[in-house]
């Protein structure tokens, strides 16, 4: 079995509060590994820039998981709206045309490509 497969295989298997958890306890382990070895003087400086450098690959990765997904998290917010409308009775008598939208002008009308 190749590495990859079995991590996708250890992805697919854990979703949800099954995954956040899994990540929370393997970053809890890495941050306490990072401070044993600063307690314990081993390579101070080496480690100190490793997690500054793992930290910032992390905020990276959820940047640019949160640009690449801006319009899937335009739509699943625009059908959230559009369902609360539904259920609270907003749209009224009021014509499907009149109804209000949470993005009325789109990203690309406001310079976000």
């Amino acid at each position: 079995m190749k590495p990859s497969e079995y991590f996708r295989g250890r992805a697919r298997a854990k979703t949800g509060p099954a995954l956040l958890a899994s990540m929370a306890r393997y970053a809890i382990i890495v941050y306490a590994v990072f401070a044993a070895l600063t307690q314990l003087g081993i390579a101070v400086q080496l480690t100190a820039n490793t997690f500054l450098i793992l930290l910032g690959a992390l905020a990276l990765a959820a940047l640019a998981f949160g640009l690449g997904g801006r319009e899937v998290a335009r739509d699943v917010l625009q059908r959230a709206y559009n369902r609360s409308d539904e259920v609270t009775g907003g749209g009224g008598n009021r014509p499907a045309a009149r109804r209000r939208h949470l993005f009325p002008t789109g990203c690309h009308q406001v310079g976000i490509n």
